[in-house]
């Protein structure tokens, strides 16, 4: 049996080494002509070894995976490293001389490497600590502190657009609450706090000796203006964050006596409901079941929950959204602070969320907003950021004479008041207006009598492109001049067409369906308005249903119209950091018993109406009547029990087919006229049959989610 060979060994009897897969780099050779073999495959670029000299001694192979050419020479040198993929660094030559050569420093990554032999490499700037680089971006951000308070907070970092690694002491899972209130922005201008208690200074006044329930209030500058202004009892404030903001509240209280500072977190139900059992509940007494609430002017509360920038909070698409949620439930199910009476919130939120309570037509009417306008009295936009951009003219897509009547009753009803506009602090509608003081003496019918006029984004570009034809005639510009102006005429004919079809409509709910002429011409609107394309006749459905919400003879139905004063024009730079905010002033009112009674010891009609209302606002385009029959089959045949459908004072209309009131266009009457016909029907199925079937009723609530869709207006988002 043949014996296995022996390893071989070299001449000076070192045996032959494997090459092995470690990592590690191998030791220089030994002068004594002996050799150890590389271990290590294509890692000779990594580190350089020391040269080998040429000897008559035998060197066994290096296991190669591309081979390389070696200069020989009398003198050492060094192999020739691999090329790497990469040529962004280059090594630097090695002196040929009879010494051993020194192995290459490791460079560091970023330096900047001499391709001279001999040069020393030029070391890159040092990196730069973390609240320097935390300025370079507030910087790139563009962001401005005006303040003394501003500059101190972006000294102290406070503000931080990324997840907080520090987590709340409570038991419950805050982590996305811990996000978003990082971000949180300041109030950080002491003119704007001044003009906002100047100008809310007449409602304020009845809240006198209150207990004050401040939420977030971080600097205080807001607090302290709130406090000087109404002298609360005791002023609560709720701040999660002491140890970083307790320096500044020191600073902006001073030394009133009656400031609790709290360190708890006032939208988790636990921490507030702990807060009120201590520090309300001994002065005032909960309205008991069945009761009609009453104002209370004794509590007031205001908040900050606006955010920069805005980050998800849970299953809500912002902080913001979470809380006017909140909000808004408990005044339906009059619970925590709301169930001492009907009590004022002043909240701090983003400019953009004041659409979802504050629509300006009603293509932005959602579901969220409707019951907005069942709970509250009024919803006011105190201050904010008067941005006339693309956001401006979608929010704002519907036909602006009524933009126009909306601003002139509102400034009637700040002369009504007593309420002066504060210099320098005007909306663009505002100075508008004064501008042509006729408008403003009477009430005048302006929409329906002027051609339809509604804002597009293009007509700013349209403007620009007109002053600068006549310098590039033959330019691209000129071609997208002259599309624009196509653009333009053609809806100016449609215009046209559909100030037509809105005069006939008028006329037909004047005449009353006892008239001889109605019903011919009733049949020819309708015929017309079939016979349009698509695009067109949902532009009529948009401005006949904007026309039917303002036009309503117990007052307008969206909140916006209903306003009592203008907005003041804020800035962001009087925030830190400098984003759009704005101020909400929401005073509820006491809810219909209809829609008040929810849980297992009621009739649960208001639970029944959270479940129709998904269903209705999932198809808020369409009329009343066929939103009934999808809602379950044979609820249609109950349309005649629903008055307000048909009664113009009540804003209905009387005109069938394309006349017809639309979902987004009802009044609470209307809504109100639904619920109670299910109530009263009595094949109605039971409440948790028809809970089972809210997946399927409810269908998709995008615009819900999202707020504002433009699909759901029609093809130009009118």
């Amino acid at each position: 049996m043949a014996k296995a060979k022996p390893k071989s060994e070299d001449e000076t009897g070192t045996p032959e080494k494997k090459p092995r897969k470690s990592r590690k780099t191998s030791e220089a050779v030994p002068e004594n002509g002996a050799e150890e073999s590389t271990p290590k495959k294509n890692r000779v670029a990594k580190k350089t070894p020391e040269a080998v000299p040429e000897t008559g001694t035998e060197v066994e192979p290096t296991p190669k995976k591309r081979q390389s050419k070696k200069k020989k020479t009398g003198t050492e040198a060094e192999p020739a490293p691999r090329k790497k993929r990469s040529t962004k660094k280059t090594l630097e030559p090695v002196a040929e001389t009879g010494t051993e050569a020194e192995p290459t420093p490791k460079k560091r990554r970023g330096t900047k490497k001499s391709t001279e032999a001999g040069t020393e490499s030029e070391a890159s700037p040092k990196r730069q600590p973390r609240s320097s680089k935390k300025q370079s971006l507030r910087e790139q951000e563009g962001f401005i502190a005006t303040t003394p308070v501003a500059e101190r907070l972006a000294e102290a970092n406070i503000w931080s657009n990324k997840a907080r690694k520090k987590k709340p002491s409570s038991k419950i899972d805050t982590d996305n609450l811990v996000v978003a209130d990082s971000m949180r922005v300041n109030i950080v201008s002491d003119k704007l706090c001044d003009d906002i208690i100047k100008y809310l200074g007449p409602s304020l006044n009845r809240h006198q000796g209150c207990d004050l329930l401040d939420m977030n209030p971080g600097v205080g500058v807001w607090s302290r203006a709130l406090h000087d202004a109404v002298q609360p009892r005791q002023h609560i404030m709720m701040e999660p964050r002491v140890e970083e903001y307790s320096p500044f509240l020191k600073e902006a209280m001073g030394d009133r006596q009656n400031v609790k500072i709290i360190p708890k977190q006032g939208i988790i139900w636990k921490d507030l409901r702990e807060t009120l059992q201590a520090h309300l509940a001994p002065h005032h007494t909960p309205t008991p079941r069945g009761q009609k609430p009453e104002r209370n002017d004794s509590i007031l509360v205001t908040m900050n929950v606006s955010a920069w920038p805005e980050k998800p909070v849970y299953s809500f698409p912002s902080l913001s959204v979470m809380v006017a949620y909140q909000l808004i439930r408990y005044i339906r199910t009059s619970s925590f602070f709301q169930q001492y009476g009907l009590v004022r919130v002043l909240l701090w939120t983003n400019n953009d969320f004041k659409y979802r309570l504050l629509p300006r037509s009603v293509g932005e009417r959602v579901r969220s907003n409707f019951e907005a306008e069942l709970s509250c009295e009024y919803i006011h936009e105190v201050a904010g950021i008067d941005a006339y951009d693309f956001d401006y003219f979608r929010r704002n897509s519907r036909d602006e004479w009524l933009s126009y009547e909306s601003a002139a009753r509102c400034y009637r009803n700040m002369k009504d008041l007593g309420i002066d506009m504060i210099p320098g602090r005007e909306t663009r509608m505002f100075k508008a207006l004064e501008e042509d003081p006729a408008r403003l003496l009477k009430p005048q019918k302006l929409a329906g009598r002027n051609r339809i006029r509604v804002l597009r984004p293009f007509q700013d570009e349209l403007e620009k492109l007109e002053l600068e034809a006549s310098e590039l005639p033959d330019s691209a510009r000129n071609v997208r001049l002259n599309t624009l102006r196509t653009r333009v005429a053609a809806e100016g004919q449609e215009g046209i067409l559909v100030l037509e079809l809105l005069q006939t409509l008028e006329k037909l709910s004047a005449m009353g369906p006892s008239h001889p002429d109605f019903a011919p011409l009733e049949a020819e609107f309708n015929n017309r308005i079939d016979g349009m394309k698509r695009n067109l006749r949902e532009i009529f459905c948009a401005v006949r249903d904007n026309y039917f919400s303002f036009r309503r003879n117990k007052g307008p139905t969206l909140l916006w119209d209903r306003r009592a004063y203008e907005p003041l024009t804020a800035d962001p730079t009087e925030f830190w950091p400098n984003a759009p905010v704005c101020l909400l002033d929401i005073q509820p009112r006491a809810v219909d018993p209809l829609f008040h009674e929810v849980g297992p010891s009621s009739t649960r009609s208001g639970d029944v109406s959270d479940i129709l209302l998904r269903t209705a606002f999932a198809h808020r385009a369409l009329s009343l009547p066929r939103v009934m029959a999808s809602m379950w089959p044979g609820f249609a045949d109950l349309v005649d029990q629903c008055p307000s459908f048909t009664d113009p004072r009540l804003g209905g209309s009387h005109v069938s087919g394309h006349g017809e009131l639309s979902v987004r266009a009802m009044s609470e009457e209307n809504w109100a006229d639904v619920v109670r016909a299910w109530m009263n029907w009595p094949f109605r199925p039971p409440y948790l049959t028809l809970l089972g079937r809210t997946p399927d009723l409810s269908g998709s609530e995008s615009h819900d989610t999202e707020g504002m869709s433009g699909a759901a207006m029609g093809a130009r988002n009118l």
